[in-house]
């Protein structure tokens, strides 16, 4: 949860000899650390902003996938890091005041990366296991609902079923 990952946070902070400020710090909530919802992580642009402005000397992070996991992203901090006397140091002991930081840096990077590939394949891989099955993986047109169906295992999917209601009204599909 982000309150355990801002606790351990505060933990190395207050290890390594640093006062937070509540104001400094920065949480996404269910937001993907994936290129295409970057656009979406308004906590991170402002905490690069911070970075950029130099108004901290560490960035604390619980994992370095917690602050992204696009390579060229990640990439982007690595040399801002290696370019700024910001320290970036994760709860999970990299630290770029060690020497050659960079290598566990690159390392984690690749994992990162490849966890968002793997996750996006099991996800197809599912929806597509779902539909084999007969069941629908995606939300109902006009006149239908979703209906939650499972056998004497706890296992099912999802059913379109027709809603009366909205029988004899037609849809824009319909109209043209």
């Amino acid at each position: 949860s982000l309150e355990d990952q801002i606790r351990r946070c505060k933990e190395v902070a207050t290890r390594l000899g640093y006062t937070v400020d509540e104001e400094m710090i920065f949480a996404d909530a269910a937001v993907s650390g994936a290129r295409k919802s970057l656009a979406k992580r308004e906590q991170y642009h402002k905490l690069k902003a911070v970075l950029e402005e130099g108004e901290c000397e560490a960035l604390i992070a619980d994992e370095l996938s917690r602050l992204a996991r696009d390579p060229i992203e990640l990439a982007t901090l690595q040399v801002f890091i290696e370019n700024s006397n910001v320290r970036l140091v994760t709860c999970d002991g990299l630290d770029s005041s060690t020497p050659n930081w960079q290598l566990p840096f690159q390392v984690t990077t690749m994992f990162a990366s490849q966890f968002l590939r793997d996750t996006r394949h099991r996800v197809k891989r599912g929806m597509q296991g779902q539909l084999k099955r007969g069941w629908m993986i995606a939300a109902p047109p006009i006149g239908y609902r979703c209906e939650r169906e499972l056998d004497e295992a706890g296992k099912g999917g999802t059913k379109w079923r027709i809603e009366e209601s909205e029988i004899g009204r037609a849809s824009c599909r319909e109209r043209v």
